[in-house]
């Protein structure tokens, strides 16, 4: 009989605290810094982006399951790998292409070939330093949207790419590889909305 009685009374209570809304909100946050705290943990107690632990969609924060936020933050290494790839291959693409037309390649190049790399670092060409920028420029933004952190991290992967495509070639790139550069960083400072005169100030 006790047994009936406190099985009723649980029911009852569990019922009441379903129907009632501050509770639901109060289970919901709870769950919501249990998932946080949890998140912390397995990621070395760095603290997780609140755009991660919300991309459920419509989904409430207490369901976000690991496996999203695994899987978001795996996503976003492999796009920032294959960014800083990208600039290491495209720069030194764009020295191989400068050497063919100052005379310093290896090799002995015809005149047909050397016209074609001279048109493709002029400065509306191809590997030139304004199409070159762009292009870097226009795959930062592909990959980070309008979230400023993950354009820091973008910028960061831009300048870990020109470091090694100068492990790659051997030293300094060519003089349009450092205007190209310089070029970047400013359009990445446009973009997290860095300028001189806000630095000024």
């Amino acid at each position: 009989m006790n047994m009936d009685v406190n099985n009723n009374l649980n029911l009852l209570t569990a019922v009441t605290q379903a129907n009632n809304p501050q509770t639901q909100q109060n289970a919901q946050e709870v769950a919501a810094a249990a998932q946080s705290t949890q998140a912390n943990q397995l990621l070395g107690g760095q603290s997780v982006p609140q755009d991660i632990l919300d991309l459920s969609g419509s989904r409430p924060r207490s369901e976000v399951n690991m496996n999203d936020i695994h899987s978001s933050l795996a996503q976003s290494q492999r796009q920032t790998e294959a960014f800083r790839r990208m600039i290491q291959q495209l720069l030194n693409r764009q020295a191989d292409t400068a050497t063919m037309v100052d005379g310093q390649m290896m090799i002995t190049i015809d005149e047909e070939t050397r016209a074609r790399a001279q048109r493709e670092i002029a400065e509306d060409g191809y590997f030139g330093v304004e199409q070159t920028s762009e292009r870097i420029l226009a795959f930062a933004r592909a990959f980070a949207g309008d979230d400023i952190g993950r354009m820091e991290i973008m910028r960061d992967a831009f300048l870990a790419g020109f470091e090694a495509a100068e492990r790659a070639w051997g030293g300094e790139l060519p003089e349009i590889s450092q205007q190209t550069r310089a070029a970047v960083l400013r359009g990445f400072d446009e973009m997290m909305g860095i300028t001189p005169a806000a630095d000024a100030e």
